[in-house]
């Protein structure tokens, strides 16, 4: 297995068919950045990657030991706040500073609370708090958790994350996920506002990707083909309906390998079973790790960021005691 990577981030530009300090009480850690110029060290002049441009990279280290598992992300709409979860059942917030050229530099005001549950208790243990998918509807915050099979929705009081006193948890029990491989992806559609579920690895009987479309009380099926082996680790709807997954695939021959795939709106019926296009493939030549979290975001010149956050599954510490993440 490859050496795993320290905290890292990378930025895209996506290319195809689209043009102050915290005062809160929650607990506060300093994240250390080190920049990653290059997405294929061997050519560096290269910065186009299937339709993709890149941006540019982070490598983050933190002396908190609670630091990394990071799968779900998400930006503001504005990309000035990044928003993670780790599957040990953290919460991280954090302002994204920009250099010049509008690429992320560095986080600042970081922090880094547990979750909690309605009656104000830290989640603790992997079967109830091994959090690894993340959605921002309005002031909530979505959460799907694997193990213990749900998404469930979380409000921020005093800069801490509670589950929401008036929302009911979408239980997932029933629908054939395995105990590690159970919510990896969740994503709100801008068109109907529908609540997308991916399974991480479970296929179904035709040996495709499990999803679910999810409206009320209403949830319905839907598959992802599955090819290479790869599994699915995290979605983001485009401002125009149409669906972005991540994916990761490892061995022990080969090492890491991700790669994303773009669906239009109309795919996206129940019981449908969609393929997409590959947008993006690369190997563990590249600067990428345990990729498992994606995030986009339309800046107001009207282009398209896509950001990946990698979980190193707390492989490495440093000399600091500081796990590997990796975002993009």
């Amino acid at each position: 297995m490859p050496t795993p990577r320290k905290n890292l981030i990378q930025t895209f530009l996506l290319c195809f068919f689209v043009s102050l300090p915290s005062t809160s009480q929650a607990k506060d850690i300093e994240i250390s950045a080190s920049t990653i110029k290059n997405f294929l060290p061997e050519k560096p002049e290269q910065t186009s990657f299937g339709k993709l441009e890149f941006l540019g990279g982070l490598e983050l280290t933190s002396k908190d030991k609670n630091f990394g598992g990071f799968s779900g992300l998400r930006l503001s709409e504005e990309g000035k706040v990044l928003y993670a979860v780790s599957d040990q059942g953290h919460f991280l917030k954090a302002n994204i500073i920009r250099d010049p050229e509008d690429k992320i530099s560095a986080l600042k005001n970081t922090e880094f609370p547990r979750l909690r549950n309605r009656v104000g208790k830290k989640i603790k243990g992997k079967k109830n708090g091994d959090a690894e998918s993340l959605e921002i509807s309005g002031k909530q915050f979505l959460i799907g958790f694997e193990r213990n099979h749900r998404v469930d929705f979380f409000t921020q009081k005093n800069a801490k994350l509670w589950a929401d006193e008036g929302a009911k948890p979408i239980g997932l029990k029933g629908y054939d996920f395995p105990n590690n491989k159970g919510p990896e992806a969740i994503a709100i559609s801008p068109l109907t506002q529908e609540l997308f579920v991916f399974s991480e690895y479970a296929p179904n009987k035709k040996g495709h990707h499990q999803g679910l479309i999810i409206k009320g009380n209403k949830i319905e099926p839907l598959a992802v083909t599955l090819t290479a082996g790869y599994s699915l680790t995290d979605a983001h709807f485009l401002a125009d309906g149409d669906l972005l997954i991540l994916e990761r695939f490892y061995t022990p021959l080969t090492g890491q390998a991700m790669r994303i795939r773009k669906f239009e709106s109309t795919e996206l019926k129940a019981n449908a079973v969609i393929s997409g296009e590959i947008i993006l493939e690369a190997t563990n030549q590249m600067e990428i790790d345990n990729m498992e979290g994606l995030a986009i975001t339309k800046k107001q010149d009207g282009s398209t960021r896509v950001t990946l956050i990698s979980d190193d599954n707390f492989l490495q510490k440093s000399a600091n005691n500081s796990p590997g993440i990796q975002t993009d």
